[in-house]
């Protein structure tokens, strides 16, 4: 499963739930009308259980002089973690909007990314990651994600399926 499809299902889950799209935190291009919120993916692919699971199998060949390839499969489960952002210049609306964030992750969310094999692994608590931007504060509540989802890397080999041996006396 790519980083994209993550991607995806996160920000249109999470725009159907709050009504606000949530934007890359390296998009802010300039200031966006308060409240919004931002997403980054801080540690995107964190294979950190073991080496996987390899399977072969033969499948057709790729080539027609042969019948079969050999097809390696590495199954994995790694994990991505996920900084969610809400940005106000009102405290409390910030941490009205990262609440709600949070709660479609633990509930709502849960469910819908689990439909689609990414699995919500922790939920970090709120945090105050407030700024002071020259004359005020920019009042920003965060959190961390941290998701597993399934991922393979293939490989294939031709086989030698038949050969000819002369030998010589």
């Amino acid at each position: 499963m790519g980083i994209k499809r993550i991607r995806n299902a996160i920000v249109k889950g999470l725009y159907k739930h709050l009504g606000m799209i949530p934007i890359p935190l390296e998009d802010l291009q300039k200031k966006e009308e308060y409240p919004y919120l931002t997403y980054n993916f801080i540690n995107p692919y964190t294979q950190f259980r073991g080496q996987g699971n390899e399977y072969r199998e033969l499948v057709p060949s790729t080539d027609e002089r042969f019948e079969f390839d050999v097809e390696e499969t590495l199954k994995l489960e790694p994990q991505a973690t996920i900084s969610i952002n809400a940005y106000s210049r009102e405290k409390l609306e910030a941490q009205e909007t990262a609440k709600r964030a949070m709660a479609w992750f633990l509930y709502e969310g849960y469910q819908y990314l689990a439909d689609t094999n990414i699995v919500v692994v922790n939920v970090a608590a709120l945090g105050d990651r407030t700024v002071q931007i020259i004359d005020f504060y920019e009042h920003r509540v965060g959190f961390d994600v941290i998701i597993r989802f399934a991922d393979e890397i293939k490989r294939r080999y031709e086989t030698i399926e038949a050969i000819k041996v002369e030998t010589r006396i």
